[in-house]
């Protein structure tokens, strides 16, 4: 049975009040900042947007750090803070250093959850980053963060000797990106379609012959990994790209899921064998499909849609840097002729 998603929603009054920011002492930006300044900005209680942003921070505590890493499989710190955004809606630049710039500058004293902290480490300008989540635990003004192999994804404290050092500055969205994920955020917790986390294994696909699985109506699940992967139609293709500023064909599939929750591995043969087999007659919306096409095996991944537009039997699929991420057609020569066969996830 697939898994229907549970919506988030946002904390309750006594939390928020608890994530109430502030620092007694507050230590000015770096002369060097740029971007626009927060002016006569007042604490107030966290957002939806914010309190979604902190939540899903803090699911994400112990995944591994990996440099360069974009995903649940791995991230390093600005890796985690894009994929925790665009969970939401929101989408940030790669590095921490374009992330500083794309934030509007605030101090010390007016961090709230889900603002971002800067860091000057290893290079001149900023060159770490977490996300500032208020009091936890004892520590009063926390950050999740990933920059240690050993530990990986890990709650910090901003007040250390170390960060204290380090510090280089404190970045809010600016209000119209805010203003539009928040809009998102809230119309999910009403709808039912909001955002959740989980880790989920697969079944493995080694099974031979069709399943008995039977035709069903698309699960909460399968709907909105169709209705995100249509929205994300004409961004880039790039090889190897993992988030709206470029994908591949299975980092397209492996963001879609870990949007909602569902963690697949990276490569479309490892999508392949995380996933239940299935006929091709029992295709459903949100269902993979597989193509062999410059080596063999499973090479080429997109998310089966159904009917689109007058195409019977269509899929979304990023594979043609001329296009980007388009929606193509199951049933044309091209597709019939390299189709591999297709899988089910399950949550």
């Amino acid at each position: 049975m697939r898994r229907v998603r549970v919506p988030l929603v946002a904390a309750t009054l006594g939390m928020l009040s608890a994530w109430a920011p502030a620092f007694a002492a507050s230590s000015p930006p770096p002369a060097t900042t740029t971007g626009t300044t927060a002016t006569g900005t007042t604490a107030t209680a966290p957002s939806a947007l914010d309190t979604a942003v902190v939540q899903l921070a803090l699911k994400e505590v112990g995944r591994p750090y990996v440099w360069g890493g974009t995903s649940p499989a791995g991230f390093d710190c600005s890796g985690l803070v894009q994929w925790v955004f665009a969970h939401e809606g929101v989408f940030l630049p790669r590095l921490s250093g374009q992330q500083y710039r794309a934030t509007t500058r605030i101090t010390k004293s007016q961090l709230e959850p889900g603002d971002l902290v800067f860091f000057q480490t290893y290079k001149a300008g900023p060159s770490h980053v977490g996300i500032y989540i208020g009091s936890d635990n004892g520590i009063a003004h926390a950050f999740v963060a990933a920059d240690n192999p050993a530990v990986g994804v890990e709650i910090d404290n901003l007040d250390t000797a170390k960060w204290t050092r380090l510090y280089y500055g404190a970045g809010r969205l600016p209000a119209s990106l805010a203003a539009t994920a928040q809009l998102r955020v809230t119309q999910q917790g009403t709808t039912g379609t909001g955002s959740g986390q989980g880790t989920s294994t697969g079944t493995t696909g080694t099974t031979s012959g069709p399943s008995t699985s039977s035709s069903t109506a698309p699960s909460a699940l399968d709907t909105a990994a169709v209705q995100l992967a249509l929205k994300e139609v004409g961004r880039p293709y790039v090889w190897g790209g993992t988030s709206p500023a470029g994908f591949d064909c299975s980092g397209l599939v492996q963001w879609v899921f870990a949007h909602e929750g569902v963690f697949l591995p990276r490569l479309s043969g490892q999508q392949y064998r995380a996933t239940t087999r299935i006929t091709k007659s029992q295709l459903e919306p949100g269902d993979l499909v597989f193509f062999q096409t410059y080596k063999p095996g499973p090479s080429h991944v997109g998310i089966y849609i159904g009917s689109d537009n007058g195409i019977a039997h269509a899929f979304v699929a990023a594979d043609n840097p001329a296009v980007g991420v388009e929606i193509d057609n199951l049933d044309t020569a091209k597709w019939t002729r390299l189709y591999y066969g297709a899988g089910r996830v399950t949550g």
